[in-house]
C-alpha cells in the first residue's frame, strides 16, 4: 500500500506540515519532514487522535480539596528526590572546569567597530590572510581588492565565519556605522513573507521556461538565444501563495551572478534536463547553494524526451548527499515538462512546503533594508537597479545607500512594468534615483531624511574619497597610448561596453580567460552604457577592438568608428561573443612550423667552375631538387651543411626543378666543401596555423 506523505496528512486534517511533525514527535511516531511518509497505521492513530479531539469533554467529578494537595506534594517530592544533586566529588569539579573552558574557547571572539574596514584591514583585526577574505566575497559574488571598504554586513559576515562577533561601539562617531546599528535595532510588526527562490541549473536544461510558465508570460521570448542574460526577479500570485523568483543565467560566465542569487535566497531550485544529466554548471550551483546553507529541490525537467532516464539521474546526485525521500534521504524530487506543463503545481506546492517549515517572517515597519539584485544604466532614465526589499516598507521618495552610492526613490516599478508606491518585504522593486552604479549584491538602506541624512550622506561622500585615493593607481594613459612593441604582436587589446553591471565582472572574467600562452588579452577599458566617440579615439590609439553586449549604438558613433578604422562588434547572446573573442585569439596564435622534404640527392662528382667555385654534380635519388629550396649536407651520417641552394643547372642551363633519377648541378650559398659520396637532403619550411572550428566566425 502507497504511504501517506505528512503533507498530504496535514492538508487533509487542515494542519500546517510544522504543527503535525510536533504531534507526530509526541505521538512518538518517527517522521524526519513534511516529505516523510506515513505508514497506515500511523495515519490511523492520528485519525482516531483528532476524532477523540473533536468529541465533547465530559465534565469531570470534583475531587475533594485534599486530594489534588495530597498528589501535588507526592509529585513535589519525586521531582526533588529526581532533581536532587548527589555530594560533588574532585572527578566532577574537574568536568565542570573543562566544560567551562570548553564553553568558553567555543563562544565568539568579539570585534568591536569604531569605523568601517578595507579588506586588508579586516584581515588584520581577524588575524587570517587576503585570500580567505577573497574566497567568502566571492562565493557572494562580489568583486575584491585589499583597499575596498567594507560596507557593515559584509564586515559581519565575514567575522561570523571566522568566529567572531561584530559590535558597533556605542562611540562610533562614523555617520555610516550609527545608521547600520538604528536599522539593526528591533522592529515591530513581524509578518509572514514569501519566500525568494532561485532558479539555478546548466544553460539550456529550462530554467526560464518553466518560470515562464508559472508567470504566464514570455520571458524566454523577450531574451536573445532564449538564454538569460542577467537576474531578473519576480512576484508570482499562485493559488497555493506567493513566491518571489530569482532567475540565474546558466552560462559559464556568470558565476559570480550565481552566487549572489544563491545568497539572498531561501530555497533553491535546481533545474536538471533527463535527457542531458548533471553538468557543470549543475554542480557548481550544487556547490553555491550547499555553501550558503540553502534547501535545494530538484526539478527533473524534460521528462517529456527522456523519462526513462528519471531514475538514473537521481542516482546521479548521491555523490553530492542529494538524496530522494524514497530512499531514505531528504532532497524534494519533482519531475516536470514545462512545454506541457507537466509537474508545475507540485513543483510550487513542494516550494512552498518547505517554505512554510522554514516559518519565514519580516517586520513590515520601518525604513526599508534590502539587497542590489542588479544595476543598469538606462539612457533615458540613467542609473537604475532592482533591489529585493528584506525589511521594512520602502517607499517612494525615500532616502538611501548602498555601498557608497546614495540617492532619493523617485519611482519603483514591479517586474511587469507597473508603477508602485511602496514594496514590503521580499517584494523585488526596480528603483530610479540613484546618483551612481552600485555593485550588485550589496546592501541596500533607507535612511532617515533631515538633519540626519545630510550627516550619513557627508559620512559617504568622505568614504568615497577615501576609496578613491586607496584605490590601485589606474594604468596611465600614456602607457595605454604607447605604440606596440615587438613583444605585443601577441596582445589582443578589447575595449568592453555591457548594458548591466552584473554581466560587466562576468563578460571581464570570461574574456580573461581565454588568454592563451602565446597570445594576452588586454581589456584596456570596461563600463556600462553606450558606446562613445571617447571609447573609438581610445580603440584608435590603443589599436584595440570594441565589444558591446545587450546594448545598442548610435549611428553617428558607427560612421565615426567607420571614419576611423575601428571595428565594433555588438552581440546580445554570450556563446557569440566569446567564440569571436576566441577567434580573435586564434588569429593572433604563432603558426606551428614543420619541416617537409622533397627529394635527395647524391654528390658524384665536384667541378670548378670559374664563375661559381666549386659545384657539386648530383644524381637525384628521390622526390625533388627545387631551386631556392633550403637544403641540408651529411657527410657519413653527420650534418656538415644547413642553408639554402643558391644555384641549380642541368646541361649548363638553369632550371627551376630537376626528378629523380636525373643528374644536375648544385651550387649550396656559402659553401664549397663538396666530397663525392655527400647525401644533400632538400626540403621547406611549412606553417600550420592552429585547427579551430570556429575561425570562419570572425571573418
Amino acid at each position: 500500500m502507497t504511504k501517506l506523505r505528512v503533507y498530504q496528512l496535514a492538508k487533509e486534517l487542515k494542519l500546517t506540515s510544522k504543527d503535525l511533525l510536533s504531534l507526530l514527535h509526541e505521538l512518538g511516531i518517527v517522521a524526519k519532514s513534511h516529505m516523510s511518509g506515513l505508514g497506515a497505521e500511523a495515519v490511523q492513530l492520528v485519525r482516531e487522535f483528532f476524532a477523540e479531539q473533536k468529541k465533547p469533554a465530559a465534565k469531570p467529578e470534583s475531587p475533594s480539596e485534599e486530594e489534588p494537595k495530597a498528589t501535588r506534594a507526592a509529585e513535589d517530592a519525586g521531582k526533588a528526590v529526581a532533581t536532587a544533586k548527589p555530594p560533588k566529588t574532585e572527578e566532577r569539579k574537574v568536568k565542570e572546569v573543562a566544560a567551562k573552558a570548553k564553553k568558553k574557547a567555543e563562544s565568539p571572539r568579539k570585534l568591536v567597530l569604531e569605523r568601517l574596514l578595507t579588506v586588508e584591514e579586516l584581515a588584520k583585526e581577524l588575524g587570517i590572510t587576503l585570500e580567505q577574505i577573497d574566497s567568502v566575497l566571492q562565493e557572494e559574488g562580489k568583486e575584491t581588492a585589499p583597499s575596498k571598504i567594507l560596507e557593515v554586513e559584509t564586515t559581519m559576515r565575514i567575522a561570523s565565519r571566522f568566529g567572531y562577533e561584530v559590535q558597533i561601539s556605542d562611540s562610533a562617531d562614523d555617520a555610516l556605522l550609527r545608521m547600520a546599528r538604528d536599522a539593526n535595532c528591533a522592529r515591530k510588526n513581524v509578518c509572514p513573507r514569501a519566500p525568494v527562490v532561485t532558479i539555478m541549473g546548466h544553460v539550456d536544461h529550462g530554467k526560464t521556461t518553466i518560470l515562464d510558465e508559472i508567470r504566464k508570460s514570455k520571458i524566454t521570448e523577450a531574451e536573445p538565444g532564449s538564454i538569460t542574460q542577467h537576474i531578473g526577479a519576480y512576484y508570482v500570485n499562485t493559488p497555493q501563495g506567493d513566491v518571489v523568483f530569482l532567475d540565474t543565467p546558466g552560462h559559464q560566465a556568470f558565476t559570480a551572478m550565481r552566487a549572489r542569487g544563491a545568497h539572498v535566497t531561501d530555497i533553491v531550485v535546481l533545474v536538471v534536463a533527463v535527457d542531458d544529466g548533471i553538468k557543470p554548471q549543475t554542480e557548481e550551483a550544487i556547490r553555491h547553494s550547499q555553501a550558503a546553507g540553502v534547501p535545494i529541490i530538484v526539478a527533473l525537467n524534460k521528462i517529456d524526451r527522456a523519462k526513462e532516464n528519471v531514475g538514473r539521474v537521481k542516482r546521479s546526485f548521491a555523490r553530492f548527499g542529494l538524496i530522494p525521500e524514497e530512499d531514505g534521504g531528504e532532497t524534494i524530487f519533482v519531475e516536470t515538462s514545462a512545454i506541457r506543463r507537466e509537474g508545475l503545481d507540485t513543483l510550487l506546492e513542494m516550494i512552498l512546503l518547505v517554505a512554510e517549515m522554514a516559518d519565514l517572517k519580516a517586520p513590515r515597519d520601518g525604513p526599508a533594508k534590502g539587497v542590489v539584485i542588479e544595476t543598469r544604466l538606462d539612457k533615458g532614465r540613467g542609473p537604475v537597479a532592482t533591489v529585493l526589499v528584506q525589511e521594512g516598507t520602502l517607499k517612494r521618495g525615500d532616502v538611501f545607500v548602498s555601498g557608497t552610492v546614495s540617492g532619493k526613490v523617485r519611482a519603483m516599478r514591479d517586474d511587469r512594468g507597473r508603477n508602485v508606491k511602496a514594496a514590503g518585504p521580499s517584494q523585488p522593486v526596480e528603483v530610479m534615483g540613484f546618483d551612481g552604479l552600485p555593485d550588485a549584491g550589496e546592501t541596500f538602506y533607507v535612511i532617515p531624511k533631515g538633519r540626519r541624512a545630510k550627516e550619513y550622506l557627508a559620512s559617504l561622500s568622505q568614504l568615497q574619497r577615501e576609496q578613491e585615493a586607496k584605490a590601485t593607481p589606474q594604468v596611465r594613459r600614456e602607457a595605454v597610448l604607447e605604440p606596440l612593441t615587438e613583444k605585443e604582436e601577441n596582445k589582443l587589446r578589447i575595449i568592453l561596453k555591457v548594458d548591466v553591471f552584473g554581466s560587466l565582472g562576468a563578460l571581464k572574467s570570461s574574456l580573461l580567460n581565454l588568454a592563451t600562452d602565446e597570445v594576452e588579452i588586454d581589456i584596456i577599458h570596461a563600463g556600462v552604457g553606450s558606446i562613445t566617440k571617447a571609447d573609438v579615439s581610445l580603440a584608435e590609439i590603443a589599436s584595440a577592438k570594441i565589444i558591446g553586449f545587450g546594448i545598442g549604438i548610435d549611428p553617428q558613433i558607427s560612421a565615426f568608428a567607420k571614419q576611423h578604422n575601428v571595428e565594433i562588434k555588438l552581440f546580445n547572446i554570450i556563446y557569440s561573443l566569446l567564440d569571436y573573442v576566441e577567434v580573435l585569439v586564434w588569429k593572433l596564435e604563432k603558426p606551428t612550423l614543420t619541416e617537409e622534404e622533397l627529394g635527395t640527392a647524391e654528390v658524384r662528382a665536384v667541378f670548378s667552375v670559374p664563375s661559381a667555385g666549386k659545384v657539386a654534380g648530383c644524381y637525384v635519388l628521390s622526390g625533388r631538387i627545387v631551386r631556392d629550396g633550403k637544403a641540408r649536407l651529411l657527410r657519413g651520417g653527420e650534418e656538415v651543411y644547413n642553408g639554402k641552394i643558391a644555384s641549380l643547372r642541368r646541361f649548363k642551363k638553369d632550371v627551376r626543378e630537376v626528378q629523380a633519377n636525373f643528374e644536375c648541378g648544385i651550387g649550396l650559398h656559402s659553401f664549397q666543401d663538396y666530397r663525392e659520396g655527400d647525401v644533400i637532403y632538400c626540403y621547406h619550411i611549412v606553417e600550420h596555423a592552429p585547427d579551430h572550428p570556429k575561425a570562419t566566425d570572425a571573418q
